[in-house]
């Protein structure tokens, strides 16, 4: 193993520098949605509660009731949807 340098990780999916306050493309809102989120908290905290029986971990969703089908489609939906 002599010669064994580390590369660094590279992806062609993910490039560039993400900036995590501004959406993208799978969490932009368009205009007619902004309404709905009107009143919702503005800190994490707060946010989190208001959304905590929106949101199930793929983990617990088979254990909630919900079939198989819409579990293997967990990661193909933008919020527009």
């Amino acid at each position: 193993m002599s010669g064994c340098q580390p590369r660094p990780l590279r992806s062609s999916v993910m490039t560039g520098v993400f900036d995590y306050s501004r959406p993208a493309p799978f969490t932009s809102l368009d205009a007619a949605q902004l309404p709905l989120i009107e009143g919702l908290p503005d800190d994490p905290v707060g946010f989190c509660a208001a959304v905590q029986s929106l949101v199930i971990q793929p983990t617990d969703a088979a254990a909630s009731g919900f079939p198989q089908s819409r579990i293997a489609e967990k990661n193909i939906r933008p919020v527009t949807s």
